[in-house]
């Protein structure tokens, strides 16, 4: 009787601070990049997010990408080879793809690919999208 008198006051107590401190919703924000006319084929650019973080917007062969540039091995900056269109990391020789996944060095050897982040276009502009709590 006592374990069951427990677990009703326990599910009360659940359900109280539930409704107490309710789960934050996330934010949708769509943060200005540039207009599309702005990044040419091969280019990219440079996006400093809120955060601080840094992240390259790159028109690709398949369009618009938005991957961080921080390099996920030891935190190096990651350049874009617009010439050879890949993502590449001075520190150890790091090279990644198009879509920031790895291809040598090692973030391939230990499967660390580039942040992505998701990016819309509306009337010509570039917006790089967060959600956020």
């Amino acid at each position: 009787m006592l374990g069951s008198l427990l677990m009703a006051y326990g599910t009360g107590a659940v359900y109280a601070l539930r409704f107490l401190y309710p789960a934050k919703k996330k934010v949708r924000r769509e943060l200005f990049v540039a207009s599309v006319e702005a990044i040419g084929p091969g280019q990219s650019l440079e996006y400093l997010l809120p955060s601080g973080a840094k992240v390259a917007v790159t028109r690709t062969v398949k369009g618009l990408v938005a991957l961080s540039n921080t390099c996920p091995h030891l935190g190096c900056k990651v350049h874009w080879e617009g010439e050879k269109s890949r993502f590449y990391c001075p520190c150890h020789e790091g090279v990644f793809d198009p879509s920031g996944t790895p291809v040598s060095g090692p973030p391939k050897a230990e499967n660390l690919a580039l942040g992505r982040y998701e990016l819309t276009e509306k009337d010509g502009q570039v917006y790089l999208v967060l959600e956020e709590s």
